[in-house]
């Protein structure tokens, strides 16, 4: 392994994923989900361009909360279905998902999880932000190839937003052949 491969793995999902959002190609999104009333909500769809032979890559997807949302948003159900299927590839509670069965921060840890595809980060008080927030990151590839719709299913509302964050990109490598397509 070469010490920039062994540096990689060493960094969170998420100082990864600051550095995919700012690559050539990467479409990078961004809203916020009302997630004080809605027990089902629509983070977000992705269409990939008509005529599109090759297929998208979800390469980040992120969400933050305020930190005294973070429990009952990890045991909201994280739903991802691929190119109009019947059923979700991805139908997980969001603790789970993101590497963590509970976000019970016993240690007052700044990342709870601090992995390769995954992290939670509890962000710093101080200086800032005012509130404590806790960000979930993803930069597990996940390709499709006309759309991907991400939904979260809440079971308790919360107090606050949920803001998400999605990068996604073609596939142009030129090996790619259209059956290799893989589904999460």
């Amino acid at each position: 392994i070469t010490a920039d491969l062994r540096a990689r793995f060493s960094m969170a999902a998420e100082e990864v994923a600051s550095e995919l959002v700012t690559s050539k190609g990467v479409v990078v999104e961004r809203g916020v989900v009302d997630a004080r009333a809605r027990a089902v909500a629509r983070v977000h769809r992705i269409e990939a361009p008509p005529g599109r032979t090759s297929p998208t890559t979800l390469r980040v997807l992120s969400f933050e909360v305020d930190a005294p949302d973070a429990e009952a948003f990890g045991k909201a159900t994280l739903r991802v279905t691929w190119d109009d299927r019947a059923r979700p590839s991805v139908d997980a509670p969001v603790q789970l998902f993101f590497g963590t069965g509970s976000l019970f921060n016993r240690d007052d840890r700044e990342w709870l999880v601090r992995a390769f595809p995954v992290s939670v980060h509890f962000v710093p008080k101080a200086p800032s932000p005012a509130k404590p927030r806790v960000r979930f990151t993803t930069i597990l590839p996940m390709p499709f190839m006309r759309s991907a719709s991400i939904d979260l299913a809440l079971a308790t509302p919360l107090q606050g937003n949920v803001e998400w964050e999605i990068a996604s990109s073609a596939n142009t490598h030129s090996a790619f052949k259209p059956n290799w397509l893989g589904y999460l």
